[in-house]
């Protein structure tokens, strides 16, 4: 992974940058001579107070044109007047340690389908045995019944555990909100066409568009609008609302919003670690898995504490020049 550099004199002046600093910062850089006050004001600021103190009290993150990047300084001479600065691009870093997290998963899935499913196999083939059986009474039955629930139910798990393993890599591509989101509105409509809900898209601008790969979009805005028709309370109709536009700061962001019952804050804290549920029949790996594929799009997920229904963001990362 290249890191940035940029070569800077007493004044703030760019004597030397790299192609990764352009990406970074934005083709300014490139121009020798040219102020980075003017291009980077944080990283002004940081190498202030490195020139001040002496040293660097941490490696501060700094928000650039492609993506957040960390940043620190080696001087060039005893005064400090003169330094050389190292970016580090976030966003390719994360997308290096999802992919160590998904090598070691793959290695862990191995051992789960051999040791977990086998037996697992075996016991739901004995229910099933069992139920079959004739003169069987009622309590019987309802052991039966509890063993084919809870067998299902841990089926579920192992294979949640292995779709994390088994999906492909990120493609992200530059995809038109508005029109993704009516085709989405559609599809998810049609799947629960039973539920009483209504579904409500906004974009602003329309014209807004979002870098991410748009099967793993489908399924993080399928789980999260399903969670809303399921664990939302007894408020009826059920309304769900996707907001889709630009933060303060610039980036995409888009909010899905329910009117249910909402998400106690004791409950908030663990929404997204792996196999934590509240429901009696869940696996607790769906926000999990949300949150992971938008990492691996180089996106956040956040839960935005809400003083009525639910309410959680997607923030986009910054789309790169290559994609279409």
């Amino acid at each position: 992974m290249e890191e940035g550099v940029l070569a800077l004199d007493e004044d703030n002046r760019i004597q030397l940058s790299n192609r990764a600093a352009a990406r970074l910062l934005g083709a300014g850089v490139e121009t020798p001579g040219a102020n980075v006050s003017a291009i980077a004001p944080g990283l002004v600021a940081a190498l202030s107070s490195w020139r001040h103190h002496g040293y660097s009290l941490s490696e501060p993150v700094l928000q650039g044109e492609q993506g957040e990047y960390r940043v620190r300084f080696q001087t060039l001479d005893p005064e400090r007047r003169r330094a050389l600065a190292f970016l580090q691009d976030l966003g390719e870093l994360r997308v290096q340690v999802q992919q160590e997290k998904l090598a070691g998963l793959g290695r862990l899935t191995a051992s789960i389908s051999h040791e977990i499913r086998n037996p697992l196999s075996a016991i739901v083939h004995a229910g099933q045995l069992l139920e079959e059986a004739e003169g069987l009474q009622d309590g019987d039955r309802r052991l039966i019944e509890i063993i084919r629930k809870h067998s299902g139910r841990l089926n579920g798990i192992v294979e949640n555990v292995l779709q994390l393993s088994r999906r492909r890599s990120a493609e992200r591509q530059s995809v038109a909100l508005q029109a993704w989101l009516e085709e989405f509105r559609d599809s998810f409509a049609a799947q629960h066409h039973t539920e009483h809900f209504q579904l409500e898209i906004y974009v602003t601008p329309p014209t807004l568009v979002a870098p991410f790969d748009r099967e793993h979009l489908h399924q993080i805005l399928d789980n999260l609008c399903g969670n809303a028709l399921r664990h939302g309370g007894p408020v009826r109709p059920r309304c769900i609302a996707i907001h889709a536009r630009r933060s303060n700061q610039g980036q995409v962001e888009l909010e899905v919003r329910d009117n249910g019952q909402g998400i106690a804050p004791e409950t908030a804290n663990r929404l997204f670690e792996p196999f934590f549920t509240t429901a009696s029949a869940g696996t607790g790996l769906g926000l999990y898995l949300c949150r992971e594929l938008c990492e691996a799009n180089q996106a956040q997920l956040h839960h935005i504490p809400s003083s009525s229904g639910s309410c959680f963001r997607i923030r986009f990362g910054v789309a790169h020049r290559e994609i279409a």
